[in-house]
């Protein structure tokens, strides 16, 4: 005879589900009932409201609760009538799963495609951070940031006060101008300069006695250019400056709280990974170290400056690219300092070339002089004669800065980090 036909399901889900021990349930459920699995079978049975619901699995392990047979088969009728598809990954407990409908009462995220789920999760579990470094601690993290922040504030500063002593080019023109027009009234060697001005005034201000009136006010106007041209990029340099600030506030503030930003996790731990190639005290640090000091200009532009005279060559025309500049105190021995620069069609902002020849000259024998010239050229402009000794070189198109030197330039632009 033919087999009876299967009880219905009212009656299959009454002896099979609705009899069993609780602890029976979920088993039976996945061993008898099509369209039910381990995402979806604990939701089936307890509910989004119920200990067992929310795909709570192991933490609902052992627990007793009510159960609501009529809503737990109304549930599983449900999923047995393949629903509409509502693609979404669905949350719960720390964890996420893409799955073509969305459970009623369990967090999730929608999306077009049960595929576009299934990229997204991928994606954000590739960009999920790892586990901390144990070498990375709190501390650390505190005094990397208040370090940036305390650089940020001071370069801030630094930036205004020059936007508003760019505002006085005008009046340097004016000073050039007076000199220019009032030669006669001078006399050189004199400090002090006291002129009439276009309004019958008599105004004073002091000049260089060693230069004269011509030369002093070609000062004036190379100045009054210099800060014409600072007031048109600090703007931008300032705003850049307020967002650095602004960015190490932020990172101050979630360190305070307890949450350690994943790009400050990062940064200390590349400087870890560095501080281990480092080459350990010893025979052999000279040859596998860097062979430059790093500096950075106010502008933000990388200086090096080398350490010795075989060093120097290595600078040069190991560490540099050819449009780099390249910097030499004139007639006295000193570092090679390259300024990194990559525009080949325009010279360097004049305060940043500034800045490398202080170094140059303080990194120098005439550091003790009052002005020092230093002589600059691209870095592709520097020859090596044939069996010149270390650290002599041959530079071509130099041009010439003067500056007085300031042993205090090597702290405020020293990179620490």
């Amino acid at each position: 005879p033919p087999p009876p036909p299967p009880p219905p399901p009212r009656d299959r889900w009454e002896a099979e589900v609705v009899a069993a021990e609780e602890k029976d349930r979920p088993g039976r459920l996945l061993a008898g009932f099509a369209w039910t699995g381990a995402i979806n079978g604990l939701w089936i049975l307890g509910g989004p409201d119920s200990p067992s619901g929310h795909l709570a699995g192991e933490e609902a392990a052992g627990r007793s609760h009510s159960f609501d047979a009529e809503a737990a088969f109304e549930r599983w009728w449900w999923i047995r009538g393949l629903p509409a598809p509502t693609p979404a990954v669905l949350r719960t407990g720390g964890r996420a799963q893409p799955y073509p409908v969305v459970l009623t009462g369990v967090p999730h995220t929608r999306y077009a495609s049960l595929l576009d789920a299934m990229s997204s999760l991928a994606v954000e579990v590739s960009q999920a951070p790892g586990p901390t470094p144990p070498s990375i601690t709190t501390g650390r993290a505190t005094a990397l940031i208040q370090a940036r922040l305390n650089s940020a504030d001071r370069r801030l500063e630094r930036l205004r006060s020059e936007l508003t002593e760019a505002g006085s080019a005008g009046e340097l023109r004016q000073r050039g101008d007076l000199l220019l027009a009032r030669m006669y009234q001078l006399r050189r060697g004199e400090p002090l300069a006291r002129l009439d001005d276009w309004e019958g005034r008599t105004v004073e201000f002091e000049i260089d006695p060693r230069l004269s009136p011509a030369e002093n006010a070609a000062k004036f106007y190379e100045e009054a250019r210099r800060r014409e041209r600072a007031a048109e990029r600090l703007p931008e340099l300032i705003g850049e400056a307020e967002t650095e600030v602004e960015k190490w506030q932020e990172a101050a503030a979630e360190t305070a709280a307890g949450r350690l930003p994943e790009w400050i996790i990062e940064r200390l731990a590349r400087r870890d990974a560095a501080s281990q190639k480092l080459p350990s005290a010893g025979k052999g640090q000279d040859r596998d170290s860097l062979p430059y000091r790093t500096f950075r200009t106010f502008g933000g532009l990388e200086v090096r400056v080398g350490r010795g005279a075989k060093e120097n060559d290595r600078l040069t025309f190991g560490n540099s690219a050819p449009n780099d500049i390249w910097l030499h105190v004139q007639g006295a021995p000193g570092s090679h300092v390259i300024l990194r620069w990559k525009d080949a069609s325009a010279a360097p902002p004049a305060r940043d070339l500034a800045e490398a020849a202080q170094l140059a000259a303080v990194f120098s024998r005439a550091r003790t002089s009052s002005l020092v010239a230093v002589d600059w050229t691209r870095r592709k402009h520097v020859r090596k004669p044939r069996g010149a000794p270390p650290g002599m070189v041959a530079p071509q198109q130099v041009k010439t800065v003067f500056v007085e030197p300031d042993p205090g330039i090597t702290d405020r632009l020293a990179v620490r980090e």
